[in-house]
This record gives C-alpha cells, sequence and structure tokens, in this order.
C-alpha cells in the first residue's frame, strides 16, 4: 500500500490474458482473469470526442488557407481577358476603387446624432431587415431597397440602409468573380441618391402615410442602428417573417400580390410601439417571386410615395452621364449639356439589349413560361405579353437576332413619329448592352445604313476607373431621360427604367418592350 496526496492505494496485480474466439459477426473476446475466471466480451468500438482542440485543429487551417488564397489571387492577380470584354472592370486589385470617402459619408450623416428629438436620436424609431438580397446584380436589389425603404416610411421608422452587397463573407473587400475583380461590397450612397440613401424627404404630402405628423425620419447605417439599438437590448421586437405571413394569409405559395403584402407588412409593422424593430426569419419580406408579374399590383400604392418620386441617382452616376452628354446628345446646347443633365434628350431612343447570359437565360425563361419582370407588367404598357405566348415567342423577344432587332426598331420609330404631333423625329441611338463586339459592330453598321443619325454603346461611353462599378446605374439614367425606351420585359433593369420613366412622367407609350 502507499499514500499520494492523502489517500492510500492498495498495489494489486491487474494482468489479464485474451484469447480471441471466432465469429461469424459480432467480435467477442474471451478475458481471463488473474483468478481464472472467464468472460465474453462484446468488442464495441468508442468514438472518440471532439474536443475544441481537435475543431481548431481542423478549422484553423482551413482558414488560413482560404485567406492565403483570397490574399494570393488578389494580391498579383491578372485579368487574362480580352480588354474588348465588356465584363472586364479590373485588371489588378489596386485598380478595384475602397470607397473610403462614400463610407466615410454615410458614417457621418447628420441624422446619426443620438441627441436628435423624436422620431430621430436615441429615442428614435428605426426599422432593419436582416435578411437582405446578396449575390445579385444591381437592380435586383435595388427594387427591394425601394420596396424595404417604403414599408419603413409607412411605418414611420428610420430604414436601415443596406449597401450593394455581392459577397457578405468575404474576409477582403475585393472577391475574384468569374475571372474578374470587384468589390465584395458597394455603399448603396455610389449608387444612388434619395430617401432611402439617407437624404431628407422633402414636402410630404403624399399622404401616403396619415400617422405622419412630423419629417419621417431619415435612413441610417446599419452601424448606427446598432448602436441604437443593441442586439441585447429589451428595446428590439423581434418580427418573424413567416409568422406575419400565417397571421396575414399571406403566405407564398398562395402568391399573393405585392400589394397585399405591402397592406399586411404595413399594418403590422405600425401596431408596433416598441422604438427599435428587426425583421427576420428564413426568407425575404418580398421573396424573389414577389418581383415577377406581382409587382406591378403595388404600382397605384407606391406612384406617390416619396421613397419612389424623390428617388435619384447619386453625385457619381449623374457624373458620368454628364461628362458624355455631348456624345450622347451632340444637338443639344452647349449651355446645357455642361451644367444639367436634361429630364428628357430630344430624339434619343435608348434600347436595352442584353446579350451574355441571356443566350441560355431566355431559353430557361421560355421552358417556365415567365411573365416580364415586375413594373414592366404596369396596366396600359405598350407590348404586352399574350395570354397564349409559348417558349418561341419568349426566346424571339428576349434574345432577337440582329435581323429582327432591327425590324422591332423600326416599328417602334414609326408609331412613335406618327403618333406623336410636334415632336421632331427619332435620330439617335444609346444601346445599353454586354454584347459582344461582332453584334455591336454589325448593329451599330445597320442603324447607320436605315438612317440614324449617331449610334452610341454602353461601351462607348467614357468611364473613369473609380466609376466603372456604378456603370450600370448611368446606362439606366440614360435610358430614363431618352425620349423613347425600348428594354427586354424580362429583365429587372428593364422593369426598373420602367419605374422610373413612369414616375418622371414619360407618355405610356414611350415604353416599348422588343
Amino acid at each position: 500500500m502507499f499514500t499520494f496526496l492523502g489517500t492510500n492505494f492498495t498495489k494489486r496485480s491487474t494482468q489479464v490474458s485474451y484469447h480471441t474466439l471466432p465469429t461469424s459477426s459480432t467480435p467477442e473476446i474471451v478475458v481471463v482473469s488473474p483468478h481464472g475466471h472467464c468472460n465474453v466480451q462484446q468488442r464495441t468500438r468508442r468514438r472518440a470526442p471532439v474536443t475544441k482542440r481537435t475543431w481548431a485543429a481542423i478549422l484553423v487551417p482551413v482558414v488560413i488557407i482560404y485567406f492565403l488564397s483570397e490574399m494570393f489571387l488578389l494580391s498579383g492577380w491578372r485579368v487574362s481577358k480580352s480588354s474588348d470584354d465588356p465584363d472586364v472592370m479590373y485588371t489588378s486589385r489596386s485598380q478595384v476603387p475602397d470607397y473610403a470617402d462614400l463610407w466615410d459619408l454615410e458614417e457621418h450623416l447628420p441624422q446619426q446624432d443620438l441627441s436628435l428629438p423624436q422620431p430621430e436620436g436615441r429615442n428614435g424609431r428605426f426599422l432593419k431587415f436582416e435578411w437582405t438580397y446578396t449575390h445579385l446584380g444591381f437592380n435586383n436589389q435595388l427594387q427591394d431597397v425601394l420596396m424595404t425603404a417604403h414599408l419603413a416610411y409607412l411605418s414611420n421608422r428610420a430604414y436601415t440602409i443596406q449597401p450593394y452587397i455581392w459577397n457578405r463573407h468575404s474576409l477582403t473587400r475585393v472577391v475574384v468573380d468569374k475571372g474578374h475583380l470587384r468589390s465584395a461590397q458597394i455603399p448603396l450612397s455610389a449608387f444612388i441618391s434619395g430617401p432611402a440613401a439617407g437624404t431628407e424627404i422633402e414636402n410630404n404630402n403624399s399622404g401616403n402615410n396619415a400617422t405622419v405628423s412630423l419629417p419621417p425620419p431619415r435612413a441610417v447605417t446599419r452601424k448606427f442602428f446598432d448602436q441604437v439599438c443593441p442586439s441585447r437590448s429589451t428595446r428590439i421586437r423581434y418580427v418573424d417573417v413567416d409568422e406575419v405571413r400565417v397571421k396575414y394569409g399571406i403566405e407564398e405559395a398562395k402568391e399573393p400580390s405585392a400589394a397585399q403584402m405591402l397592406e399586411a407588412w404595413s399594418k403590422e409593422l405600425g401596431s408596433i410601439e416598441d422604438s427599435c424593430v428587426v425583421v427576420r426569419g428564413k426568407d425575404y419580406v418580398f421573396p424573389f417571386g414577389a418581383y415577377g408579374h406581382r409587382l406591378a399590383h403595388a404600382w397605384p400604392h407606391i406612384k406617390d410615395s416619396p421613397v419612389f418620386t424623390q428617388h435619384a441617382w447619386s453625385p457619381l452616376v449623374e457624373g458620368i452621364v454628364r461628362n458624355n452628354l455631348r456624345v450622347l446628345a451632340p444637338d443639344l446646347p452647349s449651355a446645357i449639356t455642361s451644367s444639367s443633365i436634361p429630364r428628357m434628350i430630344p430624339g434619343l431612343l435608348a434600347i436595352h439589349l442584353r446579350r451574355g447570359d441571356f443566350a441560355r437565360h431566355c431559353g430557361r425563361l421560355g421552358d417556365m413560361g415567365a411573365s416580364f419582370a415586375g413594373w414592366a407588367n404596369i396596366a396600359g404598357l405598350p407590348d404586352p405579353l399574350q395570354d397564349s405566348w409559348d417558349k418561341e415567342t419568349t426566346v424571339h423577344r428576349c434574345f432577337p437576332t440582329v435581323g429582327e432587332l432591327m425590324k422591332k426598331i423600326r416599328t417602334v420609330r414609326q408609331e412613335w413619329e406618327a403618333s406623336v404631333e410636334g415632336r421632331g423625329p427619332l435620330n439617335r441611338v444609346y444601346v445599353l448592352t454586354n454584347a459582344e463586339v461582332q453584334f455591336r459592330e454589325d448593329l451599330t453598321s445597320m442603324l447607320i445604313e436605315d438612317g440614324w443619325d449617331g449610334v452610341t454603346m454602353s461601351t462607348d461611353l467614357e468611364v473613369r476607373r473609380e466609376e466603372k462599378e456604378v456603370a450600370v446605374a448611368a446606362d439606366m439614367m440614360v435610358a430614363q431621360v431618352a425620349e423613347v425606351f425600348l428594354g427586354n420585359g424580362w429583365s429587372s433593369l428593364t422593369s426598373n427604367v420602367n419605374l422610373m420613366r413612369m414616375l418622371d412622367g414619360a407618355p405610356i407609350e414611350s415604353n416599348r418592350f422588343l
């Protein structure tokens, strides 16, 4: 016997001998003790517990490899595509803008002051949507920004600004996507201005929000929301998307219209007195399917909302258009082109010609029997889809050949000039496109042969390095102020351009579809 730390132990022999017996299935072991007793025990395998150290040994190398691979790719990345490829924007990491001035501008918005009186300041009313669209094109995200910002306005709450997010989880600000470089996130103020981006709502007399007696609270950043409404705060009311859908009978399986969803959500959010509201769940407030034909039902409800009527493009975007006005509209007086952008450029036909991925996508849309996108379904717009359209119709309208396109352009030109008196002819074309070089050259040649005075493509615009990622918005602004717009009804870009033209009061017959 020996003693260790005050405890008595008796030393005894524990030697055992093992004799393995053959089995047909589960192995067994005969254990013979020192005293000669024999036990048959079933062999079992114990799984070693997974410890924190084990997880660390697995995860740490993975994280390090991921981080190093991103840094390796981005530090000296060179895009090998042709410079004529419209997808190529940046060929090295150092070229991608950091938008530091715009991030700083958003962080120091004047409404982000805790001392301000209600409905702003530390006791203000705030609304954040936790589940937002990412890794989608700008226009997919823009339509959701405007709809959710409108909900914030209806509930008299400060909207929480969401940036344009391509990759929410990237460890670096620059990511590699399909062979080219881009920003993981871009501040919303790089693209737009207006209430959704934090500017003050002016002349709030729309009547859409009868509960508003003071100026509606201005939008704030997520950082400020988290400051005034910390996650563990009892001031936060969490609202679950699925619970609201069940409560108001707007489950996605029922395919409710966007108008029905607006009505339900405005009732729910308007009934909450808590200072901070966070909408969360496993789906979006407006699911992706709602941005098809169901969105157009919301037009009567949003057409007077200041979130939409006071929507504007950012100074960065306006700068691109202003710097290219002499190319887009050489007939305009120099005093106009040097100072401001006209509300309408006479004689300009803007055409949205989506190519690239639409070569396959249009076929899939035909297989699905897909309707036009969003606002392209507003009642009264020309060239609607017929009730009996088929895949062949979809493909020809969604992805036309040069010949089919020229036929449509001639029709639009003739009908517009014949129906509108007192206006000059359409004489110039601007094409919003990602088409390959040969297609662009063929189309330009045929348009010139058809008597157009000038043809300008997206790729012809002079765009500075720091403007490249927002150039899509400049395309849209040109289409917005063109005398006539011919778009692709299955595109969210065309959908949003039609919305903006309608909000601007453009004649409904000036919005056409391929």
